[in-house]
Parts: structure tokens; C-alpha cells; sequence
């Protein structure tokens, strides 16, 4: 394959994540769980790196490379913490809400 197809194939993926993301399903046929969001926002994060390395004629490797790179922000480990632990703290906080009004509704 060429590299024009790969970026493309790439491309495609990291769009169809975005939208997943994004609106919680992709093109309205298939719904993200929302448990999946943290980690197909690094995925994302990922393919945006070998993606941008894959354009400027990096090799394979080099895009990888680039891939992981993307994911190590300036103070590394916080993007990847923020991703994967506040959604789940968000639904610990939504379920607990719900249980509330639940009890108040049965008193």
C-alpha cells in the first residue's frame, strides 16, 4: 500500500473515532458505550501522531514513534489520567445522583 492509502485508511479511523467520541455513536448506526470514550480518545491521540509523521514522509517506524510521542504531554501521565479516570469518576458521581433521587422519591 501506499503511503497516500494509509494516511487515508488512517484518517478514515481517527474520524470515525472522533465522531464516536464526539456524539456517542458513529454515523448514528453503532453507539459508543460510554465506557469506551477515555480509550478511543487515546487511540485518537495516537493515530493524530502517526498520521501527522506519516504526512511530512516519516517511515513506519518513525510514525509510531511520533504516535506515542503524542501521547506524552508536557507533564507526562496527565493527559492519559484525565482520559481514563475522570469519566469514571463523572459516572460514580451520576450514579450516586441517581441514587438520591431515587431515595427521595421512595419517601
Amino acid at each position: 500500500m501506499t503511503t497516500t492509502t494509509v494516511v487515508s485508511i488512517l484518517s478514515l479511523a481517527a474520524g470515525f473515532i472522533g465522531q464516536g467520541v464526539g456524539q456517542g455513536s458513529v454515523l448514528g448506526i453503532v453507539t459508543v458505550p460510554r465506557a469506551w470514550v477515555p480509550y478511543l480518545t487515546i487511540v485518537a491521540t495516537f493515530l493524530a501522531g502517526v498520521i501527522a509523521a506519516l504526512t511530512s514522509g516519516a517511515t513506519t517506524g518513525a510514525a509510531i514513534l511520533a504516535g506515542f510521542q503524542n501521547l506524552i504531554p508536557s507533564a507526562a501521565g496527565v493527559a492519559l489520567a484525565h482520559h481514563v479516570g475522570t469519566p469514571a469518576r463523572t459516572m460514580a458521581m451520576r450514579a450516586s445522583n441517581d441514587n438520591a433521587k431515587n431515595t427521595k422519591a421512595a419517601a
